[in-house]
């Protein structure tokens, strides 16, 4: 198994401050197949702290040095057109286009694609390349992302509507998860055949890969960093995030059990684009945001169950005494509970009981269950007597309704 670009220490290990021992590792660690044996677990990253930790000691570490010139320069020629491999053009330009790329592989592979997709010369590609770094665009931050930047550029100004329509889809896919993205999460772009030409530029471009015998698509981290600074150059960006939102909204469903598997697989990518975009607190975000929250709570995941609730709560105003703000903040407290966080639930279920008091008859159905859940907290707390007396009063007022 191939754990890839494993940069994340949060995401490896469950904390941002990796922890001292193996036993303590949480995050997708915690999943890795380590009981089967004759399985190896090979981790790629940048940075030599996570890959210590992953291996448990530097003797199983392998640093991988850069690319040499004469092997870039082979790289390139078996990745585009034999004819032009053997030209008299490549021996002129193909070294110094390697070098312009830093002897890379990931940026010679997209400026493989770039000059078969269009059938130009390694030495027209290059001086495209040169032209583009020859301006003082906040895009062009390492050769990688100056090579996708290039292929951006190249079909944003084409006019043909499948080309307009790629980078449409390309705006939105900057936007979510890079990795395991459904193919039923993609705006519908007007139209199914639309639809299938942008993702055939994308994917012939090398934005996209298609999992084979699967609708999953992946993209790259440095994809979606070239787009979302060529779209801020556009002024686009902040506009795109919001439709961006929107779509997540529509295709998001209310998470129940029996939908599982309709937004189990949505759920990374309304999460990614919801902590992007904090501070944003129109309607469709909130509503997105209350989903997200139901559905990590549906799935018993109450960390980002609780930073969903708690960012939600700041859209409501306090003295907002509506249904909806009442269920919000008993499913805060049932999250608060869970991770044992019992003086926080305690203190928000006794708020909202003191107002429902206020606003309700002592039997509405409501003020019930948020008594009855504050009982529940008491007995937790070691103020059992309080809770027994509590519940107690609310079966016998049920009984006086039946």
């Amino acid at each position: 198994m191939v754990v890839d670009n494993a940069d994340d220490a949060q995401a490896v290990f469950g904390s941002t401050e990796i922890p001292t021992s193996s036993s303590q590792y949480r995050g997708i660690w915690q999943y890795l197949p380590w009981e089967d044996k004759g399985r190896m677990v090979l981790f790629t990253t940048r940075f030599w702290e996570i890959a210590w930790a992953a291996a448990n000691s530097g003797r199983n570490v392998l640093k991988l040095g850069v690319m040499s010139k004469e092997e870039a320069i082979q790289l390139l020629r078996s990745l585009i057109h034999k004819d032009e491999g053997d030209s008299d053009d490549f021996q002129t330009n193909g070294a110094e286009l390697v070098r312009e790329l830093e002897c890379l592989p990931a940026a010679i592979k997209v400026a493989a694609g770039y000059i078969v997709t269009n059938y130009i010369t390694v030495g027209t590609y290059l001086e495209h390349l040169q032209h583009v770094g020859s301006y003082n665009s906040p895009l062009l931050q390492g050769a990688i992302v100056t090579t996708w930047a290039m292929s951006i550029d190249r079909i944003g100004q084409s006019e043909h509507d499948s080309d307009q329509a790629a980078i449409e889809l390309l705006a939105f896919v900057s936007l979510i998860e890079p990795k395991d993205i459904p193919g039923r999460l993609f705006p519908s772009l007007g139209g199914q055949q639309r639809q299938r030409s942008a993702l055939w530029t994308l994917c012939r471009y090398g934005f996209l890969s298609n999992r084979e015998k699967s609708n999953i698509f992946d993209t790259r981290k440095q994809v979606q960093m070239a787009t979302q600074m060529w779209l801020e150059g556009r002024n686009e960006l902040e506009s795109q995030r919001e439709q961006a939102i929107r779509h997540l909204c529509q295709v998001f469903p209310k998470p129940y059990w029996e939908n599982y598997w309709t937004w189990r697989p949505l759920l990374p990518h309304a999460m990614h684009i919801l902590r992007e975009s904090k501070g944003n607190y129109g309607v469709e975000r909130a509503t997105l945001l209350a989903r997200v929250g139901d559905a990590f709570k549906t799935d018993s995941r109450w960390s980002e169950a609780i930073e969903c609730y708690e960012e939600l709560s700041l859209h409501k105003p306090e003295v907002n005494h509506d249904e909806p703000t009442f269920e919000l903040c008993n499913n805060l407290a049932w999250a608060y509970r869970h991770l044992n966080r019992h003086k926080e639930a305690l203190e928000l279920l006794t708020t909202i009981v003191d107002m429902q008091k206020e606003l309700w008859p002592e039997d509405h159905p409501l003020l019930l269950a948020s008594q009855a859940h504050l009982g529940e907290v008491y007995c937790e707390t070691r103020k059992r007597d309080q809770g027994i007396e509590l519940l107690t009063s609310i079966i016998e007022r049920q009984r006086k309704i039946h």
